[in-house]
């Protein structure tokens, strides 16, 4: 990594930090070498973190002919993040320090519509008592965000042009993301797979909510002028079917369905050409992958097509909320 400029307390302590995460382990004189500090002061600044337990002493390191250095590691679990994506019938969240490791789990059952603040604010006031270090919350909604606040989420009325970051960081005193939930998928499939930057992407999602898509190109989400970029639910809507739990249902077999849904496949190719299409495994089979790929109904040349793959979208999501959150964590850290 680049050596850090000379600076204040705070940047020098800024630079340990990233120094440490990243490298796992260091000495002073590896610290001193990368942080452009002298030695008695990056030794200073290592005492006051090891007595706030931020940074761990490892003992001295192997001998290589002098005296042997003390080796110090960064704890992992000095701060805490949460991540929570909010759905229509449940909130899934998890705990997480500041290597990625998740801690916790947990899973409630709740209507978002009718109880999602309460229930929202329930659920974060849990986790911050059994895990009191949390410094920073990346939330997910099912609709478009713009810098935290709700800007398109017709289903959940309660929810609609509502400032949900400022809102909760008033009430945690704690720094806040709130992001759309396909941007987060489509980030979290990106980092998940370790994908090029140059790379672009599309993941497409229905669920209960109705279709949504997250677009990355150049390594960042395409967000839009309004951010409304990826509500593809209006091209869909004479599509829409509900259960009896009032959750929206798409039946993929659907000859009408399904060539609505090439012909969006043909706009995003002509517009985008991605390198992915990503999908849902939970809505998407095998089959029903073949069958997109099928030239006969094809509205692109196929050798156009992107790569199209069926993922897991609960897991993509949550490890995109976990990298907002992270990055929300550290900045918090700095700041």
């Amino acid at each position: 990594m680049p050596r850090s400029p000379l600076g204040s307390k705070k940047t020098i302590e800024q630079a340990i930090r990233e120094q440490l995460l990243h490298r796992g382990r260091a000495t002073k004189k590896d610290l001193t070498d990368r942080v452009n500090a002298s030695f008695p002061t990056i030794g200073k600044l290592l005492d006051e973190m090891i007595d706030r337990e931020e940074v761990y002493p490892l003992g001295e390191g192997p001998s290589s002919g002098g005296r042997r250095a003390q080796r110090y590691s960064y704890n992992a679990s000095y701060r805490l993040g949460l991540a929570i994506y909010m759905e229509k019938q449940e909130m899934h969240s998890i705990v997480f320090d500041c290597l990625g490791e998740v801690k916790a789990q947990q899973r409630v059952s709740g209507s978002l519509e009718n109880e999602g603040l309460a229930l929202l604010l329930r659920l974060i006031a849990e986790r911050r008592e059994g895990y009191p270090r949390i410094g920073a919350i990346a939330i997910g909604v099912p609709g478009a965000v713009s810098h935290g606040k709700i800007i398109h989420i017709p289903d959940y009325t309660v929810l609609q042009h509502f400032h949900l970051q400022d809102y909760v960081e008033r009430t945690t005193e704690l720094p806040v993301i709130v992001e759309n939930d396909m941007n987060a998928a489509v980030l979290g499939y990106q980092k998940r797979w370790h994908l090029p930057e140059e790379h672009t992407l599309v993941y497409m999602y229905f669920g209960a909510n109705g279709p949504g898509a997250g677009i990355m190109t150049q390594g960042k989400v395409l967000q839009g002028s309004t951010h409304f970029a990826g509500e593809i639910s209006y091209i869909f809507q004479q599509h829409r079917q509900s259960n009896e739990a009032g959750a929206l249902t798409y039946d993929f077999h659907d000859a009408r369905l399904l060539d609505a849904l090439h012909r969006v496949i043909g706009s995003i190719v002509a517009i985008l050409n991605p390198h992915q299409l990503i999908f849902s495994a939970a809505e998407v089979s095998g089959t029903i992958l073949h069958v997109l790929k099928d030239p006969k109904t094809l509205y692109v040349p196929r050798e156009h097509l992107p790569y199209m793959v069926a993922s897991d979208w609960e897991q993509d999501y949550l490890v995109g909320l976990q990298h907002l959150g992270h990055e929300v964590l550290i900045q918090a850290m700095n700041d």
